[in-house]
């Protein structure tokens, strides 16, 4: 995620995601697609049709579910 949204650091990216856009929210959806394994899905996320609301709400509980 750090690399996708070029910042550095915990600090930087916790900084990033609290002004979150539609392509940083992309960016992480992607990233945790990727870290669960699905990384032909996250491949195919910028033809996909994603609904932002339940996309920020699906990155919302991963990082609920992450603590």
């Amino acid at each position: 995620m750090e690399s996708g949204l070029e910042v550095a650091g915990m600090e930087a990216l916790a900084e990033r995601v609290a002004r979150m856009s539609a392509g940083d929210l992309m960016v992480v959806l992607a990233a945790l697609l990727r870290g669960g394994g699905e990384g032909e899905l996250a491949d195919g996320l910028a033809r996909a049709a994603v609904e932002p609301k339940c996309a920020a709400e699906a990155v919302a509980a991963a990082f609920r579910a992450a603590v």
